[in-house]
């Protein structure tokens, strides 16, 4: 009888630790997680302001057309904090001049 209740009590000791090393994981799983949600600032600067002239006129075969090679105006190219750069062939917000 008291070989089985020492086993029972190294047995419960086992699994309090189990569980409270457990537990310390999912706290410091749950930082991280915290940390890592956090979303960083996007930053762009301008890099070029283009003007688009009016070409030849394109013929309309019924196939795809892409809408912003035939825009006329003014176009820009940004660099994001990202090391993207992006084409916008449309200023919109920002003021050309």
């Amino acid at each position: 009888l008291d070989n089985e209740i020492k086993a029972m009590k190294n047995e419960a000791s086992r699994l309090t630790h189990e569980q409270n090393s457990t537990k310390d994981r999912i706290k410091e799983n749950n930082e991280k997680i915290k940390l890592n949600k956090q979303l960083p600032y996007l930053v762009g600067n301008i890099v070029e302001i283009l003007e688009l002239k009016d070409e030849d006129e394109v013929e309309d075969d019924g196939a795809n057309v892409d809408l912003d090679s035939h825009r006329k105006g003014k176009c820009t190219v940004i660099k994001t904090s990202t090391r993207q750069t992006i084409f916008l062939p449309v200023v919109g917000l920002v003021d050309a001049e």
